[in-house]
C-alpha cells in the first residue's frame, strides 16, 4: 500500500491535457456518432479509443470522472494481474501468488518510462495502459476456457474473449500485433501438443485479424502517415526495433535481476517447482531457455516494429510503458525457465544467508529513497506541495478562459508541474499557430487563439 498509496492521492489533483481537449471540443462540436466517421477517415483507425475518449467529453467545471479514470486503472491494473498469474498458476499458494503479483506491480511502477502517460494522461491512458490491462483479462479468460468442459460455458467464455479481442485490436496498433501473433503462436503450440485444431483460439484469431483489418484500412490512418517522411523506410524499420530492444532491455536488466534474485530467490524456486509438477514439463535444457530467451527478444522487438514502420522514429512513452510490461512478464519466464532447467539437472542453486538479505534489503530501501524512481517522485509531489499547487494554478487558469473576452487570450505559464501527473503545458507566442495543444484548447474555449506569453 505504501508503493500505491501516493499515486491514488495524486490522481485528485489531475487535469486535462492536450488531446483530452482536441477529442472533447470535437465531440462537443460535431456529436458522438459523426466524431467517429471524423477520426476514422481523417486520423485514425483506432475505433476503441476515439470512442472511448469520446464517450464522456472533458469537463472543466466537473472533473471526478477524469479523476477516478487513473484509480480505476491503478485497481484494474493490479487486478488484472493478479487473476492472470491465478489462472496461469492455480496450484501455486495464494500468499505466493499474492508477492509474486505485487512484485510485477512494484517493478512496473518504479521504472515505467513515463507514469503519467500510463494513468493520469487520459488519451494516452486510456489508449494505452488500458490495452494492457485487457490484455491480462483476455489471457486469464482464455486460460480459463481451456479448462471448461460443457460446451455453453466454452461458448459464453469465447465469446467474452471475443468480445476483448476487439476491444483490445481497437485501441492501438501495438497491442494489435502483439495480440495478433500471441494467438496465432498458442493455437500453433495447442496444435502441436494435441494434434488438434483448437477451435475456441481459431475464432478469436479470425477475429482479431478481422478486426485488425477495419483498423488498418482506416483512411486515417493514411492521411496521418503521409506527414512522415520516414515511413516505411526499410532500414529503419530493422535496424530501430533491434537496436530500441537491446537498449531497453540492457537498461532495464540490472535493476530487475538484482531485485528477482536477490530478495525472491525462495519464492521463485517455490513457483518454479510448481510450474513442474502441475504443467509436467520435459526435461528444459540451456538450449531451451535460450529458445526461450530469442522469443523474449522478439516480442520486444516486435512491440517497437509499428512505430519505426509507420512513423520511422521511436515510439512515444506510452507505446514504451506496454512494451516495458512485456518485459517484465517475459523475463520472469526466462529466470522461472532457468530455475526449472537448475531443479531438473538437480544443480544446487546457491543460497542468500538471511543476514545479508537484511542488510541488502536495507540498503534497497535507501536507494528507493534517494535514487530517482517514479514512487519517490509522487511522494515528492505531494510533500513538497507541487501537486496541490499545480491544481490552484489550473483552476485559475479555467476561471481566467471563461472570463476572457478577447479572441487572443494569454494565460500565466505553469509555475508548479509535479512529474506524476504533468503531461504538456502550452507553448508560449509566436508557436500557438502550430502547436496542438494551443490550438484544442483554443477550440475547446471558443477562442481564436491561446497562449503563453513569450518568453
Amino acid at each position: 500500500m505504501a508503493a500505491l498509496f501516493p499515486f491514488l492521492l495524486l490522481a485528485f489533483y489531475n487535469h486535462p491535457s492536450a488531446d483530452d481537449y482536441c477529442y472533447a471540443h470535437r465531440t462537443n462540436d460535431m456529436g458522438f456518432w459523426p466524431v467517429q466517421a471524423f477520426h476514422y477517415y481523417s486520423w485514425t483507425g483506432r475505433y476503441m479509443a476515439t470512442a472511448l475518449l469520446t464517450l464522456d467529453p472533458v469537463d472543466f467545471q466537473d472533473l471526478t470522472l477524469y479523476r477516478l479514470l487513473p484509480v480505476f486503472l491503478f485497481v484494474s491494473f493490479g487486478a488484472s494481474i493478479y487473476l492472470f498469474v491465478s489462472k496461469l498458476l492455480p496450484n501455486v499458494v495464494t500468499r505466493d501468488r499474492l508477492t509474486l503479483s505485487f512484485l510485477i506491480f512494484f517493478l512496473y511502477v518504479v521504472r515505467l518510462p513515463s507514469i503519467t502517460e500510463a494513468f493520469y494522461w487520459m488519451s494516452g491512458s486510456v489508449t494505452y495502459q488500458l490495452a494492457s490491462i485487457l490484455s491480462l483479462f483476455l489471457f486469464s479468460v482464455i486460460i480459463h476456457l481451456h479448462a471448461q468442459q460443457r460446451r455453453s460455458k466454452r461458448f459464453l467464455y469465447t465469446l467474452v474473449a471475443a468480445v476483448l479481442c476487439v476491444v483490445i485490436v481497437g485501441l492501438n496498433e501495438t497491442s494489435m500485433m502483439l495480440l495478433c501473433v500471441a494467438l496465432f503462436l498458442w493455437l500453433a503450440i495447442r496444435f502441436y501438443l494435441t494434434r488438434k485444431i483448437d477451435k475456441p483460439l481459431l475464432v478469436l484469431l479470425l477475429v482479431t485479424i478481422l478486426a485488425s483489418v477495419v483498423v488498418i484500412a482506416a483512411p486515417g490512418n493514411f492521411i496521418r502517415m503521409a506527414e512522415k517522411p520516414k515511413r516505411f523506410d526499410v532500414f529503419i524499420s530493422i535496424y530501430g526495433p533491434i537496436r530500441y530492444s537491446l537498449t531497453y532491455i540492457l537498461h532495464w536488466l540490472p535493476f530487475s535481476v538484482l531485485l528477482l534474485l536477490l530478495f525472491f530467490s525462495d519464492l521463485l524456486k517455490r513457483i518454479a517447482q510448481s510450474i513442474r509438477s502441475y504443467y509436467r514439463l520435459p526435461v528444459i535444457s540451456p538450449r531451451h531457455v535460450g529458445l526461450l530467451a530469442l522469443a523474449v527478444f522478439f516480442f520486444i522487438a516486435l512491440g517497437f516494429l509499428p512505430s519505426f514502420v509507420a512513423q520511422g522514429s521511436t515510439p512515444p512513452a506510452r507505446t514504451v510503458n506496454m512494451i516495458y510490461l512485456l518485459y517484465i512478464f517475459s523475463g520472469l519466464a526466462v529466470v522461472l525457465a532457468v530455475l526449472i532447467s537448475m531443479q531438473m539437472q538437480h544443480i544446487a542453486i546457491p543460497e542468500i544467508p538471511r543476514s545479508y538479505r537484511i542488510v541488502l534489503g536495507v540498503l534497497f530501501l535507501i536507494m528507493l529513497v534517494f535514487w530517482p524512481n517514479k514512487i519517490r517522485t509522487a511522494y515528492q509531489d505531494l510533500a513538497k506541495g507541487t501537486a496541490y499547487q499545480y491544481d490552484l494554478e489550473m483552476q485559475a487558469r479555467y476561471r481566467h478562459l471563461s472570463k476572457c473576452t478577447a479572441e487572443n487570450c494569454i494565460v500565466p505559464p505553469l509555475e508548479n508541474k509535479p512529474h506524476s501527473i504533468y503531461s504538456y503545458d502550452l507553448a508560449s507566442a509566436p508557436t500557438e499557430q502550430i502547436y496542438y495543444y494551443n490550438q484544442c484548447l483554443s477550440h475547446y474555449f471558443h477562442k481564436d487563439n491561446i497562449s503563453t506569453p513569450p518568453e
